[in-house]
């Protein structure tokens, strides 16, 4: 039987450091499986980040935001925050569909995007994201 060199050593430590930089290198924070591979996480069909139109802030404080797919109806709730205060919300947790976004904010124009399509992978569905430019009312 052969015996392992001196190099077969210092190639798996190099392959080790290899494998630890590649599994806590990426930006993908760890989530427990459930049956089947899947997450846990309960993952929203719908995220808007809200802005300001006229200075790119973040707008998403105090606003009324709702996702409608024909009877279905769902709140929009606080989601990312950001320097400056909530950036996004988000809902429609785990429910594929056709949605309309409605927001409402004091001081602001009403928002509106319709035909926001949401599809759904093995585990979950995929979020969409969209921007919404919020406009102060004259």
């Amino acid at each position: 039987m052969k015996a392992w060199g001196p190099g077969y050593a210092v190639a798996m430590k190099r392959a080790a450091a290899v494998l630890m930089t590649l599994l806590t290198g990426c930006n993908v924070p760890f989530t427990p499986a459930g049956p089947g591979g899947c997450s846990t996480d309960f993952v929203p069909a719908v995220e808007v980040e809200i802005v300001d139109a006229e200075t790119g802030s973040p707008a998403a404080e105090g606003v009324d935001g709702r996702v409608f797919d024909g009877a279905y109806s769902d709140s929009l709730t606080p989601k990312r925050s950001a320097v400056g205060g909530l950036l996004s919300l988000a809902g429609a947790g785990e429910r594929p569909g056709l949605y309309f976004i409605r927001l409402r904010k004091p001081g602001y124009r009403d928002w509106v995007m319709s035909r926001v399509q949401v599809g759904k992978d093995e585990c979950h569905v995929i979020t969409r994201t969209v921007v919404a430019r919020l406009e102060r009312a004259p």
